[in-house]
């Protein structure tokens, strides 16, 4: 019995043993393992920290206008990471250092490895609208927007290609789809109220500019903008409120100048005007515009040779140009030189294409009524309307 429990206690010390090597190995192997995570996990975070310093130099170089040097950390950063953004700071600075196609080339290159990335998409979109491609840019943010619908940059981006392709109708279908998704954008409203200023739809255009306004309240462009829709609805009391805020933030900007001073002819404060546009020709004599806008606010008030004179130093500057030259030819057949207003016409005619050729009709319509061709007049009238 003694002899049985001496084997006992030997196989039961043995056992114990065991039981303390596997546990002893155990916990060697969970040192090994943690302090391998620990060594992995700091190359991961040297890794990071090596390329995020490498984003940031190329952010900030691209900052200071050092194109160069912000494409060389943007590429060493890409090598380390392939992140979104910084695809995307690598192929803006390829455009500003002027090589675009490379910029776009990297988007390409990203999107092969990834085409179901809505942003790379929109990459690409913002890129080939920068080189002029318009079209190949609507497709572009067509896929983005296929992808990732809710988008409301992609609809913006969209709404502004076909803004500047002249289809308004659909551009404002975008920028609304845009304006739903992100209804705190000052830049989608600023969008909307343009287009809808451009079909002449002023109530929306004002509503749309003032609520940019209230995120944007010392932007000029948006109270310049608001002065001409107030000041289109002939609400000149309006319009100059919003200009003379426009001039508080830029007093040497031309065009805000020039447009207050076009409300102020209208609102009968005529010296006022010309004060104001002395004003905007000290700042530079030779803007055709501010010449040609003298010249319709002395026309409107009747005094058509010293707006003449304006619309003919107006083409002094810009030969050719088109709303310069219908307002001469317009002026010339309300003082009854009428071959002269005709030959306006015949070099309008070498301009004219598409929807312009209304406007050329009516011209013509005007100048034969005032000579008193009145079959000749409804005949330009009728072409102008749309009759054959």
């Amino acid at each position: 019995m003694i002899k049985k429990l001496e084997n006992l206690k030997k196989i039961i010390l043995k056992q114990q043993y065991s039981f303390h090597k596997i546990l002893n190995l155990k916990r060697s192997v969970e040192k090994c393992i943690e302090e391998k995570f620990f060594y992995l996990k700091r190359i991961l975070l040297d890794k990071r920290s090596c390329y995020v310093n490498y984003y940031i130099q190329g952010r900030l170089s691209y900052k200071k206008g050092k194109m160069l040097e912000a494409v060389q950390n943007f590429k060493k950063a890409l090598e380390k990471e392939k992140e979104t953004s910084n695809i995307y700071w690598l192929g803006l600075s390829y455009g500003k250092l002027g090589n675009p196609q490379e910029g776009l080339n990297i988007f390409e290159k990203a999107l092969s490895l990834r085409p179901a990335d809505p942003v790379l998409w929109k990459l690409k979109g913002e890129q080939v609208l920068e080189m002029g491609r318009i079209s190949e840019a609507i497709e572009c943010f067509q896929k983005a927007l296929l992808i990732e619908p809710g988008d409301a940059d992609s609809w913006n981006n969209k709404g502004y290609c076909y803004q500047i392709e002249g289809d308004i109708s659909k551009a404002i279908e975008c920028y609304e789809n845009a304006y739903r998704l992100n209804p705190k954008s000052p830049e989608i409203m600023t969008n909307l109220a343009l287009c809808y200023k451009s079909v002449e739809d002023r109530e929306k255009a004002i509503f749309y500019l003032e609520k940019a306004l209230t995120y944007m309240n010392d932007d000029a462009g948006l109270l310049n903008n608001l002065g001409v829709c107030w000041a289109e609805k002939g609400k000149n009391d309006k319009a100059l409120f919003y200009f003379r805020r426009a001039l508080k933030v830029q007093e040497d900007n031309i065009e805000i100048i020039s447009n207050m001073a076009s409300s102020l002819f209208a609102a009968g404060k005529c010296l006022e005007a010309l004060d104001l546009y002395e004003r905007a020709l000290s700042l530079n004599i030779d803007d055709h515009i501010i010449w040609n806008n003298v010249g319709v606010d002395l026309e409107n008030r009747f005094k058509y040779l010293p707006a003449l004179w304006c619309y003919n130093r107006a083409l002094k500057l810009k030969p050719g140009w088109v709303p310069a030259l219908e307002n001469k030819a317009g002026c010339l057949a309300q003082l009854k030189r009428f071959p002269e207003a005709l030959d306006c016409v015949e070099k309008l005619k070498e301009q004219y294409t598409g929807e312009l050729n209304e406007r050329l009709w009516k011209l013509q319509a005007f100048i034969y009524e005032r000579m008193g061709e009145y079959e000749t007049a409804l005949v330009f009238y009728n072409k102008g309307l749309g009759f054959n």
